[in-house]
């Protein structure tokens, strides 16, 4: 199961000594570590990212994922207690991309005090017995969360709800004297410039996916160049249900998109 972890430590030493052991299990084939990403909090509250000296959360598809959340640790907590200010839109545009909910974020924000060091690591992981130990010998605090794929049915409510909004304003149209045309025209542009907007969202997320499903498979592929044979078995179980996965989200973003550009071409415009 695809996961975002954070596991918190009272110390760099154990920290990195945590993430050598979470790469132990990535090469010994028990779990995959797609991306990660070391934080320092210091004395004064500060966050900056540590070299991990393995998977780069920059420049990849997956780093982005893993720097999304990142950047919500580093932010204001304001941000996960209800602040919705102006300043903290980027960071909610962040959360919905990361995979992860505000609860997730505030839990693990609460444990990282000041001094502490922490691990962010995009992981796919069967069971958490092996992750739980290995963090506990080295007195990590472990948080996980399964990556939420609800932003595909987002795109689905939210062209649904364009749809109708057009519809209504087309009715009122129909109905409408010169006066209120107007006013009805500027609501129709607003309408159609969001739609435009969604459509090159679905693009650029439709892009994304195919790039983090490559870089996926191609950290299995690496796995199970050295993994035993029972290893390999369950490798290409991860790859077959990666497929799965990546074909079901690829056919609701075409939908998706398909119904947004017919939505487009109504003579409503």
């Amino acid at each position: 199961m695809n996961k975002m972890l954070v596991a918190v430590f009272e110390n760099e030493r154990d920290a990195f000594n945590g993430l050598s052991a979470l790469k132990d299990l990535h090469r010994e084939g028990d779990i995959t570590v797609y991306a990660d990403v070391v934080l320092a909090k210091d004395a004064e509250g500060k966050v900056t990212a540590k070299d991990s000296n393995g998977n780069s959360v920059s420049g990849t598809a997956l780093g982005f994922t893993v720097g999304a959340l990142t950047g919500l640790l580093a932010g204001p907590l304001g941000f996960v207690l209800g602040g919705l200010g102006g300043s903290t839109m980027g960071l909610m545009y962040d959360l919905y991309n990361s995979g992860v909910d505000a609860e997730y974020i505030n839990d693990v924000s609460k444990a990282m005090e000041n001094g502490t060091v922490t691990i962010v690591a995009e992981i796919e992981e069967e069971w958490v017995v092996p992750v739980d130990s290995k963090m506990d010998e080295h007195n990590g605090i472990v948080f996980r969360r399964l990556k939420d794929e609800v932003v595909y049915d987002q795109i689905e409510r939210e062209n649904k709800r364009a749809e109708e909004q057009l519809e209504h304003l087309k009715a009122e149209m129909s109905q409408a004297n010169d006066d209120a045309k107007a006013n009805i025209q500027k609501h129709i542009d607003t309408a159609k410039e969001k739609l435009e907007l969604m459509k090159t969202k679905v693009e650029e997320k439709n892009e994304a996916i195919d790039k983090e499903f490559n870089e996926k498979t191609e950290t299995i592929k690496g796995q199970m160049d050295s993994a035993s044979d029972r290893h390999k078995a369950k490798l290409q179980k991860k790859l077959d249900e990666l497929k799965a996965t990546h074909e079901k989200n690829t056919a609701k973003l075409k939908d998706s998109l398909a119904k947004i550009k017919e939505t487009l071409n109504k003579d409503i415009f």
